[in-house]
């Protein structure tokens, strides 16, 4: 069976080890990952679903800015020992990839042909109607792009306890029952990574807030009306070796699928 094509986008210069992980998750799912970028958008393939992954800041011209829990189970839902022998290994190589092919330090200032370039994918893809995924700054251009804004700096947030910047799986987020994002998950709460300086503040026409650190912190944005549309504030494709970030992955290729079969079908009966 075709698997069905997972676009991924990202900026013209580095970017290479958030397109790596972020394809291998993909390809792991199911899904067929293409990357997409200003200089070579691949306007031509039909996309089945859409990662707008992380990066440098968004441009702030796109935007104005206005602007108690038990951890019993995330406790119970590791294996200690397994996770804590992989994280051996994974951790220091996703670290070292990410210096060594990062392009933040390139793109610190914005991006504008990739603010560009997204805009017009996402257009696209809700127009087409299949599943979309932000991670990161995509979550952040999902909220810009549908209305929404961003505080440009969270450094508020974290007065009286420090703000963590790490690939490690440190912060600890508390899910929203009941939403999209919760069932595919399905905990309550879970421990993510955070390498972000820009969050989500008033949010865009028709998404809602799935998942929040104690602090208020946005950590998760899903669209009220349409069958898979999500931003993750944190890195899950860094995450992988976790099963629940897995299954964040599998649905969205499983949702691209769907949307697949529903358009060849469709076609036929013409």
């Amino acid at each position: 069976m075709a698997r069905p094509r997972i676009g991924v986008s990202g900026p013209d210069k580095g970017g290479a080890g958030m397109w790596f992980f972020t394809a291998l998750a993909i390809f792991l799912a199911g899904g067929r990952p293409v990357r997409l970028h200003p200089a070579n958008p691949k306007q031509q393939v039909q996309l089945d679903g859409l990662i707008i992954s992380g990066g440098a800041d968004v441009a702030e011209s796109l935007y104005e800015e206005r602007g108690e829990h038990p951890l019993d189970d995330l406790d119970a839902a590791e294996p200690e020992t397994v996770h804590y022998l992989i994280g051996l290994v994974w951790y220091p190589l996703v670290a070292s990839l990410r210096w060594l092919l990062s392009s933040r330090k390139r793109t610190a200032s914005g991006d504008t042909a990739r603010d560009k370039l997204e805009y017009a994918l996402l257009e696209q893809a809700l127009d087409d109607d299949i599943p979309v995924l932000g991670i990161c700054r995509g979550m952040q251009l999902l909220n810009v792009f549908l209305g929404g804004t961003l505080f440009k700096s969270i450094t508020e947030f974290y007065m009286e306890e420090p703000q963590v910047r790490t690939i490690l799986p440190q912060v600890l987020v508390r899910l929203e029952p009941g939403l999209r994002l919760q069932k595919v998950f399905q905990r309550e709460k879970l421990r993510v990574n955070a390498l972000h300086d820009q969050a989500v503040d008033d949010l865009g026409e028709g998404l809602c807030i799935s998942a929040q650190e104690l602090n208020g912190v946005v950590q998760a944005i899903e669209h009220i009306g349409r069958e898979f549309v999500i931003g993750v504030q944190w890195h899950p494709e860094f995450l992988q070796q976790k099963k629940e970030q897995r299954r964040l992955f599998r649905a969205m290729v499983q949702a691209a699928n769907a949307c697949r079969i529903h358009r060849e079908e469709e076609a036929r009966e013409m």
